[in-house]
């Protein structure tokens, strides 16, 4: 998983902790099954729109205490482009015929 933390969320620096420690329990639980939580990101740090979170949509997974949102599709194609992986061309094409964006 990956993911992307709003600067205003990480501030005081010193902010959320817990959430940090969270993540490493995490990835320790599931590691024996091959599993693990990976590039969690502040914004600065990955090409996206000033205004992302505003167009983040969101996603059940089913969990009462667990709100999760993914960035629109716009700003899931501006990450993927700032990558090297051999995939994400692939993964991109398929994200603007899934949005039927175009050049324009």
């Amino acid at each position: 998983m990956d993911g992307i933390s709003p600067l205003a969320w990480l501030e005081p620096s010193d902010a959320h902790q817990d959430f940090w420690q969270a993540v490493q329990l995490t990835n320790a639980e599931l590691e024996s099954i091959g599993l693990y939580l990976t590039h969690l990101f502040r914004e600065k740090y990955v090409i996206i729109q000033p205004n992302w979170f505003k167009h983040c949509l969101r996603i059940e997974p089913g969990l009462a205490k667990l709100a999760v949102f993914r960035p629109s599709t716009l700003d899931l194609i501006l990450t993927k482009m700032a990558r090297a992986d051999d995939d994400d061309p692939q993964d991109i094409r398929f994200l603007l015929r899934q949005e039927g964006l175009t050049k324009e």
